[in-house]
């Protein structure tokens, strides 16, 4: 059986405070328990070709997408301003690459992609800051784990790519 090391999650403790047995970073769980947990499992950023890439970063973005939908519609977001300013950055990051995906640029696409990720990330590390603070419901748990998971698969990516080509 493949085994994979659990990474800190947003409590610093484990992955969001899972049962015993996931509470120590260094406890090695199956990989088939089917939680992503060490982006070095994650295929290989450096074999994919551009346009790979961009498909592979798309699918990243279909979950940032739910989380951002979840945020814009909690009760919470109602009354904190820095929920609502998280929620309209990962909006914000498909807007400006969603033209290039719609035509299939590929170089535009991850020139665009990579141009915009500081914000992307800041993002997701706000809330991972504020997630305890706003809720300790699961709902918000798994967001914040949701969110941490693709934008830093994303980032990889970005950097194994190297420069995007100019379009």
């Amino acid at each position: 059986m493949d085994r994979i090391r659990l990474i800190r999650g947003p409590s610093g403790n484990g992955f969001l405070n899972h049962p015993k047995s996931y509470k120590d970073p260094g406890n090695l769980v199956p990989a088939s328990s089917g939680w992503i947990t060490n982006l070095a499992t994650l295929p290989a950023a450096s074999i994919m070709n551009r346009e790979e890439a961009m498909r592979r970063i798309e699918t990243l973005l279909s979950h940032v997408w739910m989380v951002r939908a979840f945020l814009k519609h909690s009760e919470e977001a109602e009354e904190d301003e820095a929920l609502q300013d998280i929620h309209r950055t990962l909006y914000d990051y498909h807007l400006a690459i969603g033209a290039a995906w719609r035509e299939q640029k590929a170089d535009e696409y991850l020139l665009l992609a990579r141009k915009k990720f500081s914000k992307l990330r800041q993002a997701s590390e706000e809330f991972s800051r504020l997630q305890p603070e706003i809720s300790s419901h699961t709902n918000f748990q798994m967001a914040a784990a949701s969110l941490a998971v693709a934008v830093a698969e994303i980032g990889q990516i970005l950097d194994h790519l190297g420069p995007p080509a100019q379009p």
